[in-house]
């Protein structure tokens, strides 16, 4: 074909921006008209020797010309996407030509402009997605989770909170994800715990004491808040992530207990007491406080803290028969009121301590309680 021989002694001498001309012109005439395919051949080979042209722009104007068509030579495509970025980005960003295993091995290889671009391509597989968790640089991984179109793992989320679980705004990203594993959700209020707990402690706005009890019993609340909402199976998966990371606590039962969230109570004594979730239902829905102790006692509670369990299953129950048509406020305080009663009248020489921890869960309760009834009042005004 002499105009591709034409074309390439006329490229020796032209000047740059008629070059770029001219390499645009030529790959649309190799994906648009209808040549024999030894005539394809010959521009498929003049492309081949473009990608080694000095000047960027014209590499650049070959890429443009190339980035969204699926008929484009890949061997050319992958020389593109190995190009320098004002070359490579077109290609990096639209080509359908590059498969996974293009894309895998371009992260692994490349800076973090090439790492960027894949992540912002509109099509992230999950083995792409696996591949910018390992071994993606930070801004790379913030453009992943910001993709709308990506498809990334559990195993690969998890992987980023190895990686990046302590910076702010990847975990931000994380918390906001609806597909959150409810683990490394978990994980994540810790590590965020943790981070604030820091915080406070290093600017001296309170005693490292006061500091781990607020940000634990904050972090109590944000777990059984996200709790409630979940599925019997995802429930399950979190209790038991608790009961391993030792924060399946006495505390935190008592907290749900005042929050009312008896399914969560059912789950975690069962598991602390190593009994089926149905068997330890059956005991607590009996209403019989020696079962309920036997329970509490088996799942190894401390001494001090079995009456306020007892105490506040009883009076839940109670409540179940006696509520009909009362607001979630007037519930969450009306068993409060008589759970620390019924504690004020045990005689035991640490019950100031319990009875001030459950004022402070009583107090978080009524306020949350208070807030639910306020947003329904106003959804319903607003319909």
């Amino acid at each position: 074909m002499m105009i591709a021989d034409q074309f390439l002694e006329w490229m020796e001498s032209a000047p740059v921006n008629r070059r770029a001309e001219g390499a645009d012109a030529l790959v649309r005439t190799y994906l648009h008209s209808p040549l024999p395919e030894l005539d394809r051949e010959r521009l498929e080979a003049v492309m081949t020797v473009l990608l080694d042209d000095p000047a960027p722009r014209v590499r650049a104007a070959m890429a443009h010309a190339l980035a969204s068509e699926p008929d484009a030579p890949k061997h050319i495509v992958l020389g593109l996407a190995a190009d320098q970025m004002s070359v490579a980005e077109p290609v990096l960003l639209r080509s359908p030509v590059l498969d996974d295993a293009d894309l895998v091995d371009l992260v692994a290889v490349g800076p973090l402009a090439r790492q960027r671009a894949v992540a912002q391509r509109g099509d992230v597989s999950r083995a792409v997605a696996a591949a910018l968790a390992e071994v993606g640089e930070e801004d790379a991984v913030v453009d992943l989770l910001e993709n709308a179109f990506a498809s990334i793992a559990a195993f690969s989320v998890e992987r980023i909170v190895e990686r990046f679980g302590n910076d702010p705004s990847i975990r931000q990203l994380l918390l906001d994800r609806d597909d959150l594993p409810v683990r490394v959700r978990e994980d994540l209020m810790q590590r965020l715990a943790a981070a604030l707990r820091s915080l406070v402690t290093e600017r001296a706005w309170m005693k490292p004491e006061r500091a781990q009890t607020v940000v634990r019993e904050a972090c109590e609340k944000a777990t059984l808040g996200f709790a409630v909402d979940l599925q019997m199976d995802d429930l399950d998966v979190l209790v038991e992530h608790l009961k391993v990371s030792n924060r399946l606590t006495p505390a935190l039962l008592l907290r749900a207990l005042c929050l009312g969230h008896f399914r969560f109570i059912e789950i975690a004594l069962a598991r602390l007491a190593r009994l089926p979730v149905e068997r330890v239902s059956d005991l607590l829905y009996s209403g019989r406080s020696a079962s309920i102790e036997t329970v509490c006692r088996q799942a190894h509670l401390p001494d001090k803290m079995i009456p306020a369990i007892v105490v506040g299953i009883e009076t839940y129950l109670d409540d179940l028969i006696s509520d009909e048509g009362m607001s979630e406020y007037a519930r969450v305080r009306r068993m409060l009121e008589r759970v620390l009663t019924r504690l004020e009248d045990i005689d035991r020489s640490d019950a100031d301590a319990l009875l001030a921890m459950l004022r402070r869960f009583a107090s978080d309760a009524a306020r949350d309680a208070a807030r639910s009834d306020a947003d329904a009042f106003a959804s319903q005004r607003a319909a």
